[in-house]
């Protein structure tokens, strides 16, 4: 091995008989190390190498960054655990094969694997499923018959797994060594066992070393009378001789012609390591040389080269903090030369044969004004108007209670009653809203990471969807882009908040008290006095607010927001308002032309299929037990002509229709809308302020409806009061302001989905063969096609069970 860490350690060992049995240890482990490492391409074949070269490459790069004097200061022991963590730090990515086929379940789990193994397939699922995106991007490829491109995304997403716990898995590497291979002697130097800070030191390589903080990392850790570890450093240096290794032998051409690299993100990290063609590193200088095929290669490069500056700067921060009762002179023994900046300046494009460079780069991106953008998204451009303060922070409150339900029944919680109250007052001249829940609450990475992060929603962050999995939950939150809070400051400067998150059944995190003043965002904290779970927010209103205080126009506009809300409980000002109201109004029920018209036949039903609940009534034209498109209500003659009333059938209505004669002797009809549908449509208990049905034709020219094509059609009305819920499989996605519903394919999804329950629970009180022949006729009509094949294959399902009653009679 031609190591000048291995050298010294070769020179200790000259004349100690202990240094050379751990220099056997090292050998050896260097050699296992060698052989494990060559399976690591078998998984990660869309990674960059991390076989046995790379493992070189490491030990090399440590000598380039540490001072032959200060080589020359490290004892037996600090040598040993360089090499040997150079060489192992990357072993957690060489998993056994029985442990890859236990991810691709190819071991029967319910007969074959151990309690330890049924825990890893757990942890690997709970993973699985918290990639909710690339879960998808399989479902759909699967289900289009692309099985490439699943198994494809599969071995992309075992990867990922792989990596990402690599190195947490070398504990269970290095223990396994310990306890098993004879050459390893249990990993033990004089009385010192240290493959326990082998392990550790090892596992830092990918940690923040600003927030390490372990027993085992320690700047004097005794080994014998007369040598100590320094962990910290050894650590230090294997995480910069990682991030250092940086070129194109880590990714040789033979395997990036060859392996059928498809994943854009490997791509673009071989092409990174390719691009180099030198580099220069020492104790003054860090310096790579690249000529790239494209500007995205060039960006990622010196985006990646401002990372290692992160990290240099990093280091130097520990390495300047190094300190302890037992050496004064630690600092000079552990000195790194290590320079501030990493040098770019020969990352460019590649020059073709006239010498000029084939792209020009220009680091530019856009920049956002956060001040502007705050007013943008807190103010009347995204909401309308500042009612929706109150909507935001209950439907918060409502996320909270519901995730807190789900939880309490995992810890068996029995006594536990989600409550919202909703308080306006004054105090000392000033007015105040304030919502307090006893939900789930939040702690101090929440706050740090999500809710002081504008658009980093926790409930889109793998955190919960982790937490989702592990309670068998399919609860999907309403508050989506993390945003919603700032709609305090269209009525409000100052906003408190205090907050307690429940980690378990006896176990909550410290009050939180937080106050933020408007769009300067200033944030500060102060010691909370709230005792209970969950949290409770606090607006000083501003003066003009426009704000609704009245209690009775309060709990309208609250009642009128939520609906289908039948677990938690919300108080107004201390009394219990009604947010479970599943009848028609009478509004909506056009109880007013009940008696109008002996042909029109209304049909009342309740739905609760897929996440579907509300009450529902459609009416349709109707004589004799039989559907028509059009019936005369009256006729009457004026002279020879015969002017008539009808009722007709459109588009989601009946209309009126009267025929006058005109002063030119002609017959001319006039039209009025009879029935119109009408309804309420709730999204996880949350009014949608938007039509899900197509308006008239006239309402639709008038109001200038886009999305007019996309709405739902039907040729009759239909009143409802109905609300998608929460747990459905079904999902539907609403603009940032949640007014308007985007016409995505989860849209149209839904829109089938809906129409074919509704048609089903209309035909089933039809039980007259006739009758559905009748209204096949009649209403399957249709401009849709997809619509129109519905109505004929849920008509032949319903004759079928007829006849099917009929024969049993």
């Amino acid at each position: 091995m031609d190591s000048k860490i291995y050298k010294r350690l070769l020179k200790l060992a000259e004349n100690d008989s202990e240094i050379r049995s751990l220099l056997t240890i090292v050998e050896s482990g260097v050699s296992y190390a060698e052989t494990r490492a060559k399976t690591i391409i078998r998984y990660m074949d869309e990674y960059t190498l991390h076989d046995e070269t790379h493992l070189y490459r490491v030990l090399s790069l440590m000598e380039k960054i540490i001072p032959d004097t200060t080589l020359n200061n490290l004892q037996a022991l600090e040598l040993s655990l360089l090499i040997l963590s150079a060489f192992f730090h990357d072993l957690g990515m060489s998993p056994k094969e029985r442990e890859i086929k236990i991810y691709k379940g190819l071991i029967d789990k319910n007969q074959e694997l151990s309690i330890e193994e049924k825990l890893l397939l757990e942890d690997f699922n709970v993973y699985c499923e918290s990639k909710v995106n690339l879960k998808q991007r399989i479902d759909n490829a699967y289900s289009k018959g692309n099985s490439g491109l699943a198994k494809m995304l599969e071995n992309y997403r075992l990867t990922e797994y792989i990596r990402i716990n690599h190195a947490t898995k070398i504990k269970e590497i290095i223990q396994e060594i310990e306890n098993n291979e004879v050459w390893s002697r249990g990993l033990q130097y004089h009385n010192f066992k240290f493959g326990r800070y082998l392990a550790k030191i090892c596992e830092s390589h990918n940690e923040n070393i600003l927030e390490i903080n372990n027993p085992l990392i320690k700047t004097s850790i005794p080994v014998t009378p007369n040598e100590y570890l320094n962990s910290v450093f050894i650590s230090i240096v294997l995480r910069l001789a990682d991030i250092l290794d940086f070129d194109a032998e880590r990714t040789p051409d033979v395997l990036y012609n060859h392996l059928d690299i498809q994943n854009p993100i490997s791509i673009q990290e071989w092409s990174k390591h390719r691009s180099i063609h030198s580099w220069s590193i020492n104790g003054e200088q860090i310096m790579f040389a690249a000529e790239c095929e494209h500007p995205v290669i060039e960006k990622t490069i010196k985006e990646f080269c401002e990372y290692i500056e992160e990290e240099l700067y990093k280091c130097k921060i520990v390495l300047n903090e190094m300190k302890d009762r037992t050496r004064n002179n630690i600092k000079t023994i552990y000195n790194l030369s290590l320079p501030y900046k990493v040098d770019t300046t020969e990352v460019s494009a590649k020059i073709d044969y006239d010498g000029n460079p084939i792209y020009i780069y220009k680091d530019l991106n856009f920049k956002l004004n956060q001040e502007e953008i705050i007013k943008l998204l807190m103010g009347t451009s995204l909401y309308g108007n500042n009612s929706v303060v109150i909507r935001e922070l209950i439907q918060n409150a409502i996320d909270a209670c519901k995730i807190r339900s789900i939880c309490s029944k995992g810890w068996g919680e029995e006594e536990y009653k989600p409550t919202i109250k909703i308080k306006v007052y004054e105090e000392d001249s000033e007015n105040y809203l304030e919502i307090r829940d006893n939900g789930i609450g939040m702690d101090e990475n929440i706050i740090l990471n999500y809710f002081s992060n504008l658009g980093m929603s926790y409930y889109r962050s793998e955190e919960f969807m982790k937490l989702k999995v592990k309670l068998n939950s399919k609860y999907r939150p309403i508050s989506n882009f993390g945003i919603g809070f700032l709609s305090t400051f269209m009525v409000s400067n100052q906003v408190k908040v205090q907050t307690t998150k429940i980690y378990d059944k006896y176990t909550t995190s410290e009050p939180i008290e937080l106050t933020i003043d408007s769009l300067s965002g200033l944030f500060y904290f102060n010691r909370s006095n709230i005792k209970d779970v969950g949290t409770k927010i606090q607006l000083k209103l501003n003066e003009g607010h426009n704000f609704p205080l009245e209690n009775d126009k309060l709990k309208e506009f609250i009642e009128n927001q939520i609906n289908f809300l039948d677990d938690i409980d919300i108080y107004v000002n201390d009394e219990i308002i009604n947010i479970n109201k599943r009848e028609l109004s009478r509004e909506l029920s056009n109880k007013d032309y009940e008696n109008i018209s002996e042909y029109v036949k209304h049909y009342n039903f309740d739905i609760n299929e897929k996440g579907i609940l509300g009450t529902f009534r459609i009416s349709l034209l109707e004589k004799d037990g039989l559907f028509y498109p059009k019936v005369i209500l009256n006729s009457n003659y004026i002279g020879e002509n015969e002017l008539s009333q009808y009722l007709g059938i459109n588009i989601n209505s009946i209309e009126s229709e009267t025929e006058s004669l005109n002063l030119e002797g002609s017959i001319s009809s006039g039209f009025s809308n009879f029935l119109v549908t009408k309804g309420n449509f709730y999204l996880k208990s949350i009014l949608v302020d938007d039509s899900i049905f197509r308006e008239s034709s006239w309402s639709s020219f008038l109001y200038k409806d886009i999305n007019i094509k996309d709405k739902i059609e039907l040729p009759f009305p239909v009143i409802f009061n109905m609300n998608l819920d929460s747990e459905s499989e079904m999902h539907l996605n609403l603009n940032a302001a949640r007014d308007k519903i985007i016409f995505d394919e989860k849209w149209h999804e839904f829109k089938y989905t809906f129409i074919k329950i509704l048609l089903e629970n209309l035909l089933r009180q039809f039980n007259s063969i006739d009758k559905i022949k009748s209204f096949v006729e009649v209403y399957g009509v249709l401009k849709d096609s997809e619509l129109k094949k519905i109505t004929e294959n849920l008509a032949k399902e319903r004759i079928s069970e007829l006849n099917l009653f009929a024969q049993q009679l």
